[in-house]
C-alpha cells in the first residue's frame, strides 16, 4: 500500500507542477524562467515510486533494492550534472536574446554573441540553446567563472522577464498544461479506485 502512496503522491504532485507552469504563460501570456536545478527535483519526484519500492524489497530481494536505490540517485545525480543553468518556458529567439542583453547590461558586464555561445569580459563562457518552434531557451554556465554567475543571472531574468511584454511561444506552455490535466485525472481515477 505504502507503494501506491507514493505513486499516488507522485502523479499529483507532478500534475500541479506542470499545471503551474502552464498555467503560468497561458493566463499570464509571459516568458517563465526556471532555475535547472528545481527543474530537477521535478524530475526526482517522478522516480519517487521506484524509490519507495526499494524499501519494500530490501528484506526479499536485497540485491535488486540496493540498485534501485542506486539508480535513482545516479539518474537524480545525472539530471543533476546535465541540466545546468536557466531555462526559459515560451521563449522566443527575440525574447530570449533581448532579455540576456539587459541581464548582462544590469549586472554591468561586456558579453559577445557567438554561435550558440555567449563570452564575457571576465572569462566567463555560456552555451546557449534554442527551440523556438515549441517556446524553449537554455543558459547553460562552461566554465566556473560562468557557474559563479548563474544566481545572479536567474534574479535578474526574472525580473526582466516578470516585467517585460514581449510576445511568447504557447506551444510548450499548451503541451505542460495538457500533461498536467491528463496526470491529475490519472491521479483522481487511481485515488478512486484504491479508495473506492
Amino acid at each position: 500500500m505504502l507503494k501506491v502512496f507514493f505513486v499516488l503522491a507522485a502523479i499529483v504532485i507532478m500534475s500541479i507542477v506542470f499545471l503551474y507552469i502552464g498555467g503560468y504563460g497561458l493566463f499570464k501570456k509571459k516568458v517563465m524562467p526556471v532555475s535547472s536545478k528545481k527543474l530537477t527535483l521535478v524530475i526526482a519526484m517522478g522516480f519517487l515510486p521506484s524509490f519507495a519500492d526499494s524499501f519494500t524489497l530490501i528484506t526479499k530481494l536485497p540485491a535488486i533494492a540496493f540498485i534501485n536505490i542506486g539508480m535513482f540517485f545516479g539518474l537524480v545525480g545525472l539530471f543533476w550534472f546535465i541540466l545546468k543553468g536557466l531555462i526559459l518556458f515560451g521563449s522566443t529567439e527575440e525574447n530570449f536574446k533581448a532579455g540576456m542583453d539587459s541581464v548582462f547590461q544590469n549586472l554591468n558586464l561586456e558579453y559577445e554573441w557567438g554561435l550558440g555561445s555567449l563570452k564575457l569580459g571576465n572569462g566567463a563562457t555560456f552555451s546557449y540553446a534554442l527551440q523556438d518552434w515549441i517556446g524553449s531557451a537554455q543558459l547553460k554556465p562552461k566554465n566556473a567563472e560562468a557557474k559563479k554567475l548563474m544566481p545572479s543571472i536567474i534574479r535578474e531574468a526574472k525580473k526582466y522577464y516578470l516585467n517585460s511584454n514581449h510576445s511568447i511561444k504557447n506551444l510548450i506552455y499548451i503541451l505542460y498544461f495538457s500533461l498536467g490535466v491528463i496526470l491529475l485525472i490519472v491521479g483522481l481515477l487511481l485515488i478512486g479506485y484504491f479508495t473506492g
